[in-house]
């Protein structure tokens, strides 16, 4: 996987055993007595003075000393068949480096993102490694699919606020485009809420794994991102519709949200093409062949 970006210059590599680590200075000591651990970590053990661990699938938040806030790790894994067989196990440096500059470049650049710890590497046998990212939590957040699933129950008041919050997470999207990132898995888990200091809903992206960046990222790769946030949309629209007893109530986002969102994405946009535009009409967003594969899927 290609990245033109380069880990920022004020991250370290520093090396321990069989273990290494990209991080700042800063944090140094806090990575280094962390390290040793991490993995450990994740197969239900426990870090020295950082508490329980509380699981989100392939993720560990954890309070840690010299930190403020909470750290969220996350350890790399291969999908599909491939994960069945290597599960976590790695030849190839680029994926977490990658992620790790990304990442860096992100919030250097201004775009609401996970600030970037470090990445710990631990070599296996042979050529092989596990690795973990490292990055601050984002505090009293919530993802876009938990906000929307049972809006009645969030803290925030989605429906009242639902057009404005729409807007600044297009506004943010163009903003990670015109960094030059195109996001890995960009759909409604991976967008995150929360309430900023002033009372207002902000919008944070999260995962840049297998993100690629461009400086000058196109019309094309810039649609297959707004593409896949928007089937995440119509998947949770018709994954919500086959409850038969649902425990909450599912905020409808509708075609007006929708073409809502992708003008205020396109606010401005100087595209000679113009073909963007084609996607906005309603007949356009059937999604015929996912939707196809998605009536064999259980679950969302």
């Amino acid at each position: 996987m290609a990245c033109d970006v380069n880990i920022p210059d004020d991250f370290t590599l520093y090396r321990r055993e069989n273990i290494s680590i990209f991080t700042r200075e800063i944090h140094k000591e806090t990575m280094l007595k962390l390290a040793g651990n991490i993995f450990k970590a994740f197969d239900k053990e426990y870090l020295p003075k950082a508490g329980k661990f509380t699981g989100r699938g392939s993720c560990l938040t954890f309070a840690c000393e010299g930190i403020e806030g909470k750290v969220v790790a996350r350890l790399y894994r291969h999908g599909g068949l491939i994960g069945r067989l290597a599960g976590s196990l790695f030849r190839d440096q680029a994926r977490p480096n990658n992620e790790l500059a990304l990442s860096a470049k992100a919030v250097s650049m201004g775009l609401r993102a996970p600030e970037a710890l470090a990445v710990i590497k631990q070599e296996m046998f042979f050529s092989f490694f596990k690795a973990a990212l490292l990055t601050k939590e984002i505090t009293n957040a919530i993802d876009l699919i938990n906000a929307v699933t049972d809006y009645k129950s969030c803290d925030f008041d989605i429906l009242r606020e639902k057009r404005g919050i729409i807007l600044k997470i297009a506004r943010e999207v163009r903003k990670m485009h015109d960094i030059g990132i195109c996001h890995g898995d960009l759909h409604l888990k991976n967008i995150l809420i929360k309430r900023a200091g002033n009372g207002e809903l902000e919008p944070y992206i999260i995962d840049l794994d297998k993100s690629t960046y461009s400086q000058n990222l196109g019309i094309k790769k810039r649609l297959q991102n707004l593409f896949r946030l928007d089937r995440s949309v119509e998947k949770l629209a018709i994954f919500s519709k086959r409850r038969v007893a649902p425990e909450s109530e599912t905020l409808p986002i509708t075609k007006i949200d929708r073409i809502r969102f992708f003008k205020e994405y396109f606010n401005g946009y100087n595209e000679s093409d113009g073909g963007w535009k084609e996607f906005i009409k309603p007949a356009s967003s059937n999604y015929k062949t996912h939707k196809f594969f998605w009536s064999f899927t259980k679950k969302n």
